[in-house]
This record gives structure tokens, C-alpha cells and sequence, in this order.
């Protein structure tokens, strides 16, 4: 790296570390206001919708309550995902919602009047290690002549030490634990406060040569308009599709019309029960959308929160064989000589269902099948694992890759909502996009899969990191 580099380097090295210290002690001025709010039993959240078309309004449930704190202003905006009782389709037309960084500190019982426990947490249990160093020979993450991987582990070193003061409060520093690196194109707190704008817009216009859009026809969009105004109507709704039928192509597939034809039956006029249970909440609302674009073929099956996943039962059993392996609620996999690969697994939270860590949860479970993955044998450099994190009626899609050792990087690619009631299928356009988006990925990733079983396995660097696992609440 020539002098100048090197300057400009240490030069924005020493303010992004400044920047992140003022923001992680912000952050700890702002654990303490929420705990003197929790000794005055406050109650009732303020309501910020942002991008959420289906706005929470008058509900009696508990509502979750989210936290962004602002690196800029200092200002706490709280937003909140409830039983979604209105809807305002002019929300709902972007991707630049922020993605919420949760309090995990919400098991405090402070809505039912129980005393607060004083405890601390024990992060570093199991085979994660807490420094890591990159020689010369790995390989990095270098954008316009920066090493985008010497940032990264700088921006884990702060939260190892938060963790280690038992200060470390949000979902981007807990899964920098364990090198997976929360990546979200609009953000302005986390990982972002590390870059300066130039290069966090090129480390984007770098990943996202990876990932390629899926965009609807005019036609599908407007056939979608169509089918929302009319969709309450059982005759016009059915002769609709029957003439969609007629108009297609031979060979030829129509997602939008098996969009329709899948969910139609299942929705009604009526909105959701706020109390409605996890299994039925995703039998009735999700999966008939799901099985659309993932039903069982050649390249994979589907499996279900009663099977474990593999990949984290042999994380777990190789450092203790008593520890519990994770349960996605919905995942999919591909089988092939033997060997297999997730490429797809998905967390549900009903409306309404308190607060959890089931983003920590979806990240980790991403880094076990890579690391899985690895230990086959399988050179996972070109493959993509997917997760979604359905959130009441919205979903945030993400996709996990180890391109560069020791950077899991997690890639938020979208969000999108799905329909409560047949009222809402103006919001279908959107789903798709993003449903297909993810289907062409985990096809891509199946493909490459059987081929590299076929071709025997790769010998490559392993560029994985061991996981630190579920950390203990030890009371104080």
C-alpha cells in the first residue's frame, strides 16, 4: 500500500473507531433512560410506522417496541409491529425502512408488574474465539483500495469488548460476535457508522453484482391491480382466473396466477386474530404463498420447525453432545449422493408476539450451514444461503455468503408484506419480486451444489470462524 493509502487508511480508521465509541456510549445512556422508565412502569409505546402499511392503531395486545438510535441526532425513534389493524397502501412502495435494532433486554416483566432481575449475560461460551487477526495470504474484502475486513473485525473488537463489559444491547454487534456482519444499504447506525458514504456506497455496488433483481412485466403488475380490486368479488375473482388459464402459453408458467390461485382460497374479507397461534398464523397467511415458489423438485425438498436443522445439530454436538440443536419454523434443502445443503430457512413471529432474537437466531442459523458446508467439502464460494424473518405480516429477506475469511457477511436484499385479508393483495406485486428473487438465488446454489458433489468436493483455505453459542443469564 503505497504512503498516501496508508495515511487516508489510519486517517479513516481512527474517526470511524471515534465515531462508533460516541454512538456505544450513547447507546448505554440510552439502556439506562429505558430502565428508569421501567421503574415508573411506564406503559404503552409510541407509534412510528415508517414503511409498514398496515399500521398498529388502538390495539389492546402488547406491542413490540423497537429502537434506532440515530448517529447523527442522538434521537430515539421507537416504532412499533403490532396486529396491524389499519392499512395504507401509499407506505408501502419502499425498501428504505429502516431495519430496527431490538433492545434484547425486554424479558424485564415489566408489563405484568414483575421485579426486574438483575443478571449478566455470559457471551463467549463454546469454540468462538474472541481475536482474530488476518495474515497476508487471506483472502480479504478490499473495496477501492481499503481493506473492507480489517474495518469489519475493528467494528467486532468494540463489540467483544461491549460484550465483555455487559454493555452489548443490539442485534449488529451480538452477530459481529461471531463474525457475521449485518449489511443494510440505508442504514445509518451499526456496521454503517465504521464507512464514510463514498465506500459504503461501493461496498454495495460490489455486492450487489451478486445479486440480480427479479422485476415483474407491466402486464404482471397490472394483472395483480387487477385481481386486488376485484378479489371480493367470488364470481369476478373466479372467471378472472379462469381467463388467465386460458391465456396461458404451452411450457410457459405463471407465477401471478399461481399467486392467486393458492392464496385466494385462504383469505377472506376478514382481517386476522391478533392472538392467532404461530402454526396457524403460518399455515393460513405464509405458506400458501411460500409453496408457490418452493415447492418440493429434483434440486430441493422442503422441511418443517418439527425437524432440526443439521447443520446446527453438528455445530452443537461437535463441543458438547447435550446442547440443543435450532428448530427453523420453515426451511428448504437440497439432497444429492449423500450430502446436504440448506439453502433457505425462515423465522416466524405472529402478530403481536413479544419481542425475541430470532434475527440473532436466523443469522446464526445461516453461518452453520456454511461452516457445515465447509466441513463436506463443499466450496461454498459462490453459494448463497437465503433467510427470511417474517415479522407479523412483513418480511425482511436476507442472504449470507463467505466470500472473504472470516466475513459472513448477512445482506438485507428487501422487505415485503403479506396480505391479511383478501382487502390487502395489492401488496402481492411486491412479494413476488422478492420471492422470486430469493428462488433464483437458492436455484443458483442448488446447481453449483450438485455439481461440486458430482465433481467430488473442492479442496480450498477454510475461511470459516467457530461460533460462540446462546449466551447465559447468570443473576447477580
Amino acid at each position: 500500500m503505497k504512503n498516501n493509502e496508508i495515511s487516508i487508511w489510519n486517517s479513516h480508521m481512527t474517526a470511524a473507531v471515534e465515531i462508533h465509541k460516541r454512538i456505544a456510549n450513547n447507546v448505554v445512556k440510552k439502556v439506562l433512560f429505558q430502565e428508569s422508565i421501567e421503574a415508573n412502569q411506564l406503559q404503552g409505546p409510541i407509534e412510528d410506522p415508517l414503511d409498514n402499511p398496515f399500521l398498529a392503531s388502538g390495539s389492546s395486545c402488547q406491542k413490540s417496541i423497537n429502537k434506532t438510535i440515530s448517529a447523527e441526532s442522538n434521537h430515539v425513534n421507537i416504532s412499533s409491529e403490532s396486529d396491524d389493524e389499519t392499512y395504507n397502501p401509499e407506505l408501502e412502495s419502499s425498501d428504505s425502512g429502516t431495519i430496527m435494532i431490538e433492545n434484547l433486554d425486554d424479558d424485564n416483566g415489566m408489563s405484568s408488574g414483575r421485579k426486574k432481575t438483575d443478571f449478566r449475560r455470559e457471551w463467549f461460551i463454546g469454540l468462538g474465539i474472541k481475536e482474530t487477526v488476518l495474515n497476508n495470504t487471506s483472502n480479504q474484502w478490499i473495496v477501492d483500495a481499503i481493506n473492507v475486513s480489517d474495518v469489519l473485525l475493528e467494528y467486532r473488537k468494540l463489540s467483544i469488548e461491549k460484550a465483555s463489559e455487559n454493555v452489548i444491547n443490539d442485534e449488529a454487534e451480538i452477530l459481529s460476535l461471531n463474525h457475521i456482519f449485518l449489511l443494510y444499504e440505508h442504514s445509518i447506525t451499526g456496521i454503517r457508522v465504521m464507512f464514510n458514504k463514498s465506500l459504503w456506497e461501493s461496498m454495495f455496488k460490489d455486492i450487489g453484482n451478486k445479486f440480480t433483481s427479479y422485476e415483474l412485466s407491466d402486464r404482471d403488475i397490472i394483472k395483480c391491480h387487477t385481481m386486488s380490486k376485484i378479489a371480493n368479488n367470488v364470481k369476478g375473482r373466479k372467471s378472472l382466473l379462469r381467463q388467465w388459464q386460458r391465456e396461458i402459453e404451452d411450457d410457459h408458467e405463471d407465477v401471478v396466477l399461481e399467486v392467486f390461485e393458492s392464496i385466494i382460497k385462504y383469505l377472506s374479507p376478514e382481517e386476522s386474530n391478533s392472538t392467532i397461534k404461530e402454526d396457524t398464523f403460518f399455515h393460513k397467511y405464509i405458506a400458501p404463498l411460500l409453496d408457490v415458489f418452493f415447492a418440493e423438485s429434483n434440486l430441493f425438498s422442503c422441511t418443517w420447525s418439527t425437524n432440526v436443522l443439521d447443520a446446527s445439530a453438528y455445530r452443537k454436538y461437535n463441543f458438547d453432545p447435550l446442547l440443543k440443536e435450532k428448530k427453523p419454523d420453515f426451511g428448504i434443502y437440497s439432497s444429492y449422493k449423500g450430502k446436504i445443503m440448506h439453502l433457505l430457512v425462515v423465522e416466524v413471529k405472529p402478530p403481536c408476539k413479544k419481542n425475541s432474537d430470532d434475527l440473532i437466531k436466523l443469522g446464526n442459523e445461516m453461518k452453520d450451514i456454511i461452516d457445515k458446508c465447509i466441513d463436506d467439502e463443499i466450496n461454498i464460494k459462490n453459494i448463497v444461503i437465503c433467510g427470511l424473518l417474517i415479522e407479523g405480516f412483513q418480511c425482511n429477506v436476507f442472504a449470507m455468503d463467505l466470500e472473504h475469511e472470516a466475513t459472513y457477511r448477512l445482506i438485507f436484499l428487501g422487505r415485503f408484506y403479506f396480505p391479511r385479508s383478501s382487502y390487502d393483495l395489492s401488496v402481492l406485486s411486491r412479494a413476488i419480486e422478492n420471492l422470486m428473487r430469493v428462488k433464483d438465488i437458492i436455484v443458483n446454489s442448488a446447481e453449483l451444489f450438485h455439481q461440486i458433489v458430482s465433481e467430488g468436493g473442492n479442496h480450498f483455505p477454510d475461511q470459516s470462524k467457530m461460533t460462540f453459542h446462546t449466551p447465559m443469564r447468570i443473576p447477580l
